[in-house]
């Protein structure tokens, strides 16, 4: 299949306001009024990645400076393998610098500011997004046998976090795929999986972004780390194998920067 390549970014609509004939349910006769109605053109770029213990590395998608994410996914075709010590996930970062071949290491990186943990131990796609929701570890609680977490503190979590057990995926209370449904009071909230044990133990959390700078990354790709096109990197934990297998798609406006109303 043919392609083309070109400098963006591309504009798509009606450059100023035109009447065309049409029916109008809110007038008489067949005047309709159209436009400005200009808008950016959502781009999409999709890599293959493979399940490797390789710590962070370059997926081979490049992002163009003042861009708006709209949209990260990670479809998980092959489900990555356990290992000994935790069940696998994915953080989804930026890097920046000279840029290295497919799976190199670039120079400087943020690895979780696009996405704190993506379960990769259960097939189909999931989305990510943005919320300033940081990543929280080993918060004392008590397990319920169904989905009723108390006895802890919910002060720093939010609904949409991955929960794993104990220190990041070490103990075996909670199923794979866990996320908080809603936080319910300042001791309590409730799971998408009720857990598997009646305990007393402890649980971490992961959201998207590790600081709280991941909602102006969304807004403005390159703005959080000194101005410049960002390479799209992934870093692994828990990897048991190496037969997992996925896509990860970045969708995103380019060159639309939304930092000046945030």
């Amino acid at each position: 299949m043919s392609r083309s390549t070109f400098s963006g970014p591309v504009l798509a609509g009606v450059d100023s306001a035109f009447h065309k004939e049409g029916f109008d349910a809110g007038a008489s006769g067949f005047n309709l009024r159209e436009g400005p109605n200009w808008g950016f053109v959502n781009m999409v770029q999709s890599v293959a990645i493979e399940e490797e213990a390789l710590g962070y590395r370059f997926s081979g998608i490049v992002i163009p400076y003042k861009s708006i994410i709209t949209r990260v996914s990670l479809l998980v075709t092959t489900a990555w393998s356990a290992s000994g010590s935790g069940s696998p996930y994915v953080q989804i970062g930026v890097g920046w610098g000279a840029v290295p071949a497919v799976n190199g290491t670039p120079p400087e990186k943020d690895i979780n500011e696009l996405s704190g943990g993506i379960d990769t131990s259960v097939l189909g796609n999931h989305d990510m997004a943005p919320g300033s929701t940081p990543q929280v570890a080993a918060i004392a609680c008590d397990t319920n046998g169904n989905t009723v977490l108390d006895g802890m503190s919910t002060t720093l979590l939010r609904p949409g976090m991955l929960v794993r057990d104990g220190d990041f995926g070490t103990g075996d209370d909670f199923a794979a795929d866990t996320y908080i449904s809603s936080i319910t009071s300042a001791t309590a909230l409730v799971l998408t999986r009720a857990a598997i044990t009646t305990a007393t133990t402890t649980a971490s959390f992961l959201g998207t972004g590790g600081l709280g700078v991941d909602v102006p990354s969304w807004m403005n790709m390159g703005s959080v780390h000194g101005g410049t096109d960002m390479m799209i990197v992934i870093d692994e934990h828990y990897v048991g194998g190496t037969t997992g297998r996925g896509v990860l798609t970045v969708e995103y406006c380019q060159a639309v920067d939304l930092s000046a109303i945030a």
